[in-house]
């Protein structure tokens, strides 16, 4: 079973700082170029970016942008997280899903006991189909893909690849409770962690799996049939729980990026005279 990170830290990958601080050289080349073209000089052989203005709004246009791509950056993961959810959400609840076959076997199982006589031969072939559909349900949970990875079958951490390949981890120091942020976001990792709710539900199955032909055991099935129910809606709660913690965040998020980038065009309207804002956040993207 996996635990998936959902990390929401704000930060940007290492990758992504390196290529935004080749772009900000680029960024000092076009002021130089900008800068000499104006006094009507052709271009010298110093295109790096020594003087100290240029320098100091590159690192301000760095951190700028690297504050915004980290902010992109959190928002894919929420995005991706939230896509894990939905997936879990509908293997549950859907009209062929867990709480579906529950209830189907849950009817089987009383048109078998209402009446308090003896399983009979002729009620084999409804032992039969709870048994296909206790198949049915441990096959949903072991064919569930995220990017064509089973959901239970190993740790995995949320990111953002354009392979569509995720990096694997077996990081065990993340703090279970951490499933949403303050306003400061003191929390920066959500675990979507549904081991125990398979394990539980599993369980719960294979007991009725073997006992389900044991006639003193009436009650016993009965009462597991009720321990699915309640795993199933568990699972349900859950998922609507994380659901609704990430859009918080992805709210948040969303206004912090705005504002951040008002923030930086704002900087380079007045501070940079020579490069429109557009000019300037194209350079920073590599374009």
């Amino acid at each position: 079973m996996p635990i998936f990170h959902v990390n929401f830290d704000l930060k940007p990958g290492t990758r992504v700082m390196g290529n935004l601080h080749k772009s900000g050289n680029e960024l000092v080349k076009a002021m130089q170029i900008n800068a000499q073209n104006r006094r009507g000089g052709g271009l010298n052989n110093d295109v790096t970016g020594t003087n100290t203005g240029n320098d100091a709004f590159k690192r301000q246009m760095i951190d700028f942008q690297g504050q915004i791509l980290g902010m992109e950056e959190t928002h894919k993961q929420l995005h991706e997280g939230k896509k894990i959810l939905d997936a879990v959400k509908n293997m549950v609840n859907n009209p062929n899903g867990v709480i579906a076959k529950i209830n189907f076997m849950k009817e089987l199982w009383r048109t078998m006991t209402n009446t308090g006589r003896e399983l009979r031969n002729e009620d084999l072939r409804n032992i039969l189909k709870i048994k296909e559909s206790i198949k049915h349900i441990l096959d949903q949970f072991a064919g569930l893909r995220y990017n064509g990875i089973s959901i239970f079958a190993r740790r995995v951490n949320v990111t953002n690849a354009a392979s569509l390949k995720l990096r694997f981890s077996n990081k065990k120091n993340v703090n279970n409770n951490a499933d949403g942020a303050g306003e400061e976001f003191a929390n920066t990792t959500a675990n979507l962690d549904f081991v125990r709710f398979y394990s539980q539900i599993r369980q719960n199955l294979v007991f009725i799996e073997d006992n389900i032909t044991n006639y003193t055991d009436k009650e016993a099935i009965t009462r597991t049939f009720t321990n699915c129910d309640r795993v199933a809606a568990n699972i349900l709660l859950e998922c609507n729980k994380k659901n609704s913690k990430f859009n918080e965040i992805l709210g948040m998020v969303h206004h912090r990026k705005k504002n951040k980038i008002n923030e930086r065009d704002e900087t380079i309207r007045n501070r940079q005279q020579d490069l429109s804002v557009q000019a300037v956040v194209s350079i920073l993207d590599g374009k």
